[in-house]
């Protein structure tokens, strides 16, 4: 009983993790999108929030193995012809009792009961009910008996299959392993000083008095790394100021690696919400011009809130189809940098609700997408000019591959070493390329080539 009253709280606790996990997955939106949507409904504590996100990325990064001990459980059919709610009312059980198992397997199921009884009404809690009591006493090892060792991989760290034969092929198996196990351990959180309003010496000050700890990055001057924090950054003052923005590692190299100078004329295609924009800005000194891209007009708009946070004042924004730029955009940039959709396949530890729904054609779709806005983008590079390509994803296709393919097919482009090099060298012979990967260089798993416009 005094377990149980500890426990009250729970419900509405999963209630928030049942809806955010449905909407994620029924819309294929980013995670964090569906925590705004969810708690911009109503006010909710930032410790409450924090603690639904955890929870929520535990199951995230689990979500195969326990689907599989679902399907073995039931008698014909599988979870994914439930729809989301059910589906994720009992992901959450079988996650907190057989992985979190931080209550005991009879609270549990009590929880999703009675939270299936209240969104789903009756005949669907006794499903649940059922469901989960043959569910309590399962051996979720089973789940791993196969004989096929990509698919043990794929289910054991919770990864699609595809994904994990053709990283296996890319990497060799031990790596590939360390590079799945990394995919499932909380990513870390870099901060990108930004030298238009602070230094870096004066922010780690502020960051301490907050209740932050930072350390410095051995690689680049304006990038720390968050040790420990009471709050969550975005939650301290310091953000809310505009003295740093929460930007991966791998994502500011960018900025550093296109090297743009005061003066000049930059295009940033697909460039909300602004990470890679505010930082270009910054290393401009806030003099010259930024043309900053994007499709999406609420991007944008996310895009001019950044910048008047950071204190960006070069930035002219415009919504337009990246494919398009030849015959909308009569300039001719110093630099142009093109950062388009991806795969996301090197964002599987940041943000495993791609995991859900990414499929091995999806990389193909993408290459086409980023092979027509790449050849777009070219059209308005100077003779001289830098063109820099950089993307999220891991695959060959979306990278090394359409690069190739590009410096075939445009003869008055030659490529050039990606400096400050501090990652590892492309494959495909592109050696002055570069990756970055989760399980080496702890970012975002990311690919960067750069190439010069010959006259």
């Amino acid at each position: 009983m005094v377990l149980w009253m500890s426990e009250l709280k729970l419900p509405k606790r999963y209630e928030y993790i049942v809806s955010v996990l449905s909407r994620v997955e029924r819309r294929r939106i980013p995670l964090k999108s569906g925590l705004e949507d969810i708690f911009s409904e109503e006010s909710v504590d930032w410790r409450v929030r924090s603690t639904v996100t955890a929870h929520v990325l535990g199951i995230l990064r689990n979500f195969r193995l326990i689907d599989q001990a679902i399907n073995l459980t039931l008698k014909k059919g599988s979870i994914h012809m439930f729809k989301p709610e059910l589906k994720n009312i009992l992901r959450v059980a079988v996650y907190d009792i057989h992985i979190r198992r931080a209550v005991p397997a009879k609270t549990a199921t009590m929880v999703a009961v009675n939270l299936a009884k209240k969104m789903l009404g009756d005949s669907i809690a006794r499903l649940v009910n059922a469901l989960l009591r043959q569910i309590e006493n399962f051996e979720i090892e089973k789940v791993l008996e196969r004989e096929d060792k990509a698919e043990v991989l794929a289910l054991k760290y919770s990864h699609p299959t595809w994904f994990v034969r053709y990283i296996i092929e890319l990497l060799g198996e031990e790596e590939a392993i360390k590079l799945l196990s990394t995919n499932n351990s909380p990513a870390p959180v870099w901060l990108r000083v930004n030298t238009l309003k602070t230094e870096r010496d004066r922010l780690i000050k502020v960051l301490e008095r907050e209740g932050t700890k930072v350390t410095l990055d051995s690689d680049l001057p304006d990038v720390l790394k968050v040790i420990e924090s009471r709050k969550p950054p975005v939650r301290l003052s310091s953000f809310s100021k505009g003295l740093f923005y929460i930007q991966d590692k791998a994502s500011v190299l960018a900025g550093h690696v296109l090297n743009p100078k005061p003066g000049e004329l930059i295009v940033d295609v697909c460039a909300a919400p602004g990470g890679k924009t505010s930082h270009i800005a910054q290393l401009m000194e806030n003099e010259g011009k930024i043309i900053a891209i994007d499709i999406s007009r609420l991007r944008i708009r996310a895009l001019k809130n950044n910048m008047k946070r950071l204190g960006v004042k070069i930035v002219e924004t415009k919504v337009m189809d990246a494919r398009k730029i030849p015959e909308k955009l009569k300039v001719e940039a110093d630099r142009v940098i093109v950062d388009p959709s991806c795969s996301s396949t090197g964002n599987f530890r940041s943000r495993p609700e791609v995991r859900l729904w990414i499929k091995k054609k999806d990389v193909k779709r993408f290459a086409k997408l980023q092979w027509e806005i790449l050849n777009a983008a070219a059209e308005i590079v100077k003779e001289g000019g830098t063109l820099m390509y950089s993307t999220c994803s891991l695959t060959l296709e979306e990278n090394e591959h359409l690069i190739k393919r590009f410096l075939d097919e445009k003869n008055t482009f030659k490529i050039t070493k990606a400096e400050p090099f501090i990652g590892n060298p492309g494959f495909s012979d592109l050696t002055d390329t570069q990756r970055l990967f989760p399980h080496i260089h702890d970012t975002e798993g990311f690919f960067i080539a750069k190439l010069i416009k010959m006259g």
